[in-house]
């Protein structure tokens, strides 16, 4: 008589890589995808989203270093909202004319590296409005 075990293991997750337009027409359905620990890569292009709402782990990348390769135009709306964020956030984006903040954080501590903010307005904040918020900016160009 043979006695048979069967053992699975599961290791961690890898972390999957969502491509806008590819994967997902639009910013926010790349984003809609994504769990903790996936990026969304956006292809070098003008985005006119706005009211983008970020989920917690996932990192919002431009395709290229390039300033402006990928430009979110805000249309006099927010950008990019960041509610209870503990990790993750936004490299290589250009962000412009968004008229209630580029990036709104609400109790959060994105990443916020390579970016470019230009023509943004709001009366608490044209680039970055902040509540209860401790975000850890590298490397941005503020216009």
């Amino acid at each position: 008589m043979f006695c048979i075990s069967i053992l699975l293991l599961s290791g961690p997750a890898l972390a999957a890589t969502w491509q806008v337009p590819e994967d997902a027409p639009t910013i926010q359905a790349g984003i809609d995808l994504a769990s903790p620990g996936d990026i969304v890569l956006v292809a070098c292009g003008d985005y006119f989203e706005n009211n983008i709402h970020m989920s917690n782990g996932v990192t919002l990348k431009g395709a290229s270093s390039t300033e402006g390769c990928v430009t979110l135009h805000g249309n006099g709306e927010a950008g990019i909202w960041f509610s209870d964020f503990y990790y993750g956030g936004v490299q290589n984006l250009s962000f412009v004319e968004c008229g209630e903040s580029a990036l709104r954080l609400l109790h959060a501590s994105p990443l916020i590296e390579d970016c470019h903010f230009e023509g943004n307005s709001f009366t608490d904040g044209g680039a970055i409005h902040m509540l209860g918020s401790n975000p850890t900016i590298r490397n941005c160009t503020f216009l």
